[in-house]
């Protein structure tokens, strides 16, 4: 178990090794012999408090005990050296746990005293908080055959260290907690729904307990001068419904009454727990302050299934709540683009931080970013569960952009959080530059005159606007033709009207003879027959 470096240098001189870990450095002279330097490391396994300190047993174990802790191999060396130590009982107890020695543990709970204590040492007999806490750890924490052969030992030292607790200082205690009273060890009591309640004069309301704990449970709750009973079963759930009697006051007033509930838990300490539930009760108007009748209660036990349609709707539909619990972890995305780049990705992550899922989330991108022609890698999530998110990705297209150009809108996710919509945003900026980076007749085209049209495509280029990626097609002739015809009408008209303004005119009564002569002749009458 040693390390030994050497140097063999040509002239004699002097060498030291400097050892740094976390801004904490050491250094280790090392052994001149003639013209030979070296140095050995003792590579015991042991801990120091500090990088380069002397290993000292308190370090050595409680670095063990993380690693055992979190699942880390120990190493044999270290167990061994611990074994060549003068140790405490405080420290056997815990050698012993973790080489998980039960001979050696055997013979070290044979100290414990009449009253349940362990001493620190055998040779000086006397009370130890500390050593009892981890001795009783050790048993706990062997093998279920092992553990159960202490369990009477266990008991007596609980008892001990419980009365000790409350007079303990806070470094005790905090050993008390890990070692002894451990959160695998906490009994759960009891769940009561809801904190507040609210209720009028001749209305009724409803109270849920609930029994987690391994132990039946005795409750009594005490309102308006009566107490009803109730017993409650290891894991089980009781919904409590109350009506209320008539309550007058001369004003109609709201009055705050205590619900007290008052709780023993068989098997564990025997103690009244009491829990007060503020009871908001809306009164009715009388001629005095008066309460008529009694409280009259029922209990049915229920399933976990069955509190949702208990308790009253959540209301999620305040913005801010919404806001810090169903959003984008990402504030904003806003990107300077050349349309030359072509396909963009961005990343950006959906969180639910409710304690339900989100359900039916759909997710869309705002009409104003169309040209880019936007995807996204999920359009719909069907459920989003507590505590959780959701990484999307979207992807845009600038090659559609014709000419530079910003790009505003959002990206929108919603969906149903216990039947209420709630909806989650993230805004969206891209500024696309498009290079022109040719000139017109670089990209195969030509300029097209004022008369002309382009029969290929119309593109950009750094020298002319409507670049004519084709052949431009003159469109004079057709215009000729049409001035030309447009000539002759006019000529005609005008030639009618200088004939008509020279042709002479008639009298009213000429007219009128010729229109008779006319008529005569069209209807004269045939000659008489004899």
């Amino acid at each position: 178990n040693q390390i030994v470096i050497s140097l063999k240098c040509e002239n004699q001189t002097s060498a030291k090794m400097v050892y740094t870990q976390d801004n904490n450095s050491k250094e280790f002279n090392f052994t001149q012999n003639e013209n030979v330097l070296s140095y050995i490391i003792e590579n015991t396994g042991c801990y120091s408090k500090f990088p380069g300190d002397v290993c000292d047993i308190n370090s050595t174990i409680y670095s063990l005990l993380a690693l055992k802790e979190n699942n880390y191999p120990l190493g044999q060396g270290t167990l061994s050296w611990l074994y060549s130590k003068n140790l405490t009982n405080s420290d056997k107890a815990i050698l012993y746990y973790l080489s998980a020695d039960t001979n050696s543990l055997n013979t070290l709970v044979s100290a414990q005293s009449q009253y349940g204590w362990f001493p620190l040492s055998n040779e000086k007999y006397k009370e130890d908080v500390l050593t009892t806490s981890k001795i009783v750890f050790a048993m706990a924490q062997l093998n279920p055959e092992t553990a159960y052969s202490f369990s009477d030992r266990i008991i007596k030292a609980e008892d001990y260290l419980r009365n000790k607790f409350y007079s303990a200082s806070p470094t005790t205690k905090e050993n008390l907690l890990w070692f002894t009273f451990t959160e695998r060890k906490i009994e759960p009591l009891l769940a009561i729904w809801p904190g507040i309640i609210q209720t009028k004069s001749l209305g009724k309301f409803d109270i849920i307990l609930k029994n987690d704990g391994k132990n039946n449970a005795s409750i009594a709750i005490n309102l308006l001068n009566s107490t009803q009973k109730y017993n409650i079963s290891s894991k089980t759930i009781k919904k409590l419904t109350f009506n209320i009697p008539f309550i007058g006051t001369t004003d109609a007033r709201t009055i705050v009454e205590n619900l007290e509930i008052v709780s023993i838990v068989s098997g564990l300490d025997g103690i009244e727990r009491t829990y007060n539930v503020p009871l908001i009760i809306l009164t009715n108007k009388s001629a005095q302050d008066i309460t008529s009748g009694t409280i009259n209660s029922s209990a049915n036990e229920i399933g976990e299934g069955d509190i949702p349609s208990i308790l009253p709707d959540y209301n999620y539909t305040d913005s801010d709540l919404i806001q810090k619990n169903f959003y984008f972890d990402e504030k904003e995305i806003k990107r300077d683009i050349l349309s030359k780049m072509g396909e963009q990705t961005f990343s950006i992550t959906l969180k639910n931080k409710f304690e339900s899922e989100i359900k039916n989330i759909e997710i869309t991108t705002s009409s104003s970013l169309i040209t880019l022609g936007p995807q996204l890698s999920v359009g719909f999530v069907n459920s989003l569960s507590p505590n959780t998110d959701k990484k999307i990705n979207i992807i845009i297209n600038p090659n559609n952009v014709i000419s530079s150009k910003q790009y505003s809108g959002e990206i929108i996710a919603r969906g149903y959080l216990n039947n209420q919509k709630v909806e989650a945003k993230i805004p969206v900026e891209f500024n696309i530059t498009v290079e022109m980076s040719k000139s017109c007749k670089e990209l195969g085209g030509q300029e097209c005159g004022t008369s002309e049209s382009c029969t290929g495509r119309i593109d950009n280029s750094k020298d002319v606007a409507l670049c004519c990626i084709g052949e431009c097609k003159g469109s004079g002739g057709n215009q000729t033709l049409g001035f030309i015809i447009l000539g002759v009408v006019v000529a005609l008209l005008l030639g009618v009207l200088f004939f008509l303004k020279r042709k002479p005119r008639k009298e009213a009564s000429e007219f009128i003879k010729e229109a008779e002569k006319r008529y005569e002749h069209t209807f004269q009458r045939p000659a008489n027959r004899k």
